[in-house]
């Protein structure tokens, strides 16, 4: 099968004056032909066709006209024309290109001259209709990528409400102490963490800590940090205040009992406060790899 075989070429030409010519040598050549009479209608799809071609050797003025209707009939729609004029002047032959046409071809002319344009001009329609196509499909990827990046938007934008629920929505407050907290992640969601709480009539309990990373992963360590420290056990009427040393290994061992593949790590300070202004700090850094 010959490429010819695949293309399909509109001649638009007075009924015989050279059109059964050039129709013929495009017919040898494979090529589909469509025929349309220089006075009759408008076309109803003329960017169906692969190329235009205008024979205007008889009917110059005439073929103009309907190379002007055409062009502003195809719109953004490439349909190359090809223009045949018997016109040898040099303002006839611009007037050609002026009224639409991509290129003319000047009467008398060989056949293989006819069909090097031809296969000239549906190479180029076939590398823009590529384009086009690889245009259309990157603007659908770059559509979905929006939809995509717009979803995680609004799931980073539910993660850090869900994040910021578990910060202190108030701070307790002793006669000899005051906390006040500036937090400033420095995207959505983040991997710093505090929480200050009341313990008994006498004690309050904060820590402040840092996971490893940043984003949503880091922001998930947090809650596993808000739901695992365990400050205070009680025994029926009896409680008792659990050291901070005691603490964070308990929560370290949680950590490693999670066998977490990621190997998440956090570094935090727990500080059990006495209202007489003793405090007992400890500092640890926190891995599911090893024990503290």
């Amino acid at each position: 099968m010959t490429l010819g075989q695949t293309k399909r070429v509109l001649l638009c030409a007075d009924s015989g004056n050279g059109a059964d010519e050039v129709r013929q040598v495009l017919a040898n050549a494979g090529y589909q032909v469509g025929f349309h009479a220089l006075n009759g209608s408008d076309l109803a799809d003329p960017g169906s066709a692969n190329l235009i071609i205008l024979e205007g050797s008889a009917a110059p003025e005439m073929a103009r006209t309907v190379c002007r209707r055409l062009r502003t009939r195809l719109g953004e729609v490439f349909v190359p024309i090809l223009f045949i004029s018997g016109e040898t002047g040099p303002r006839e032959r611009l007037a050609s290109l002026e009224c639409g046409a991509d290129t003319y071809l000047l009467r008398p002319f060989e056949a293989a001259e006819l069909l090097a344009q031809v296969q000239a001009f549906l190479r180029l329609k076939d590398r823009h209709d590529h384009l086009t196509e690889k245009t259309a499909e990157v603007n659908r990827i770059n559509k979905r990528l929006q939809a995509a990046y717009l979803q995680i938007d609004q799931e980073l934008e539910l993660a850090r409400r869900i994040q910021e629920s578990f910060l202190p929505q108030s701070l307790p407050q002793l006669s000899q102490v005051r906390f006040a907290v500036h937090y400033q992640p420095c995207g959505k969601v983040g991997g710093d963490f505090y929480d200050v709480f009341r313990l008994d009539e006498h004690h309050l309990g904060f820590y402040v800590a840092d996971a490893m990373g940043h984003g949503v992963p880091a922001s998930l360590l947090t809650i596993f940090v808000k739901k695992g420290v365990r400050t205070k056990e009680i025994f029926g009427q009896q409680y008792r205040l659990v050291p901070p040393g005691e603490v964070l290994q308990r929560l370290n061992r949680d950590m490693i009992d999670q066998a977490l593949s990621e190997n998440p790590f956090i570094t935090m300070v727990y500080v059990l406060f006495h209202e007489d202004g003793t405090l007992c700090p400890v500092g640890a850094s926190l891995s599911s790899v090893h024990s503290a």
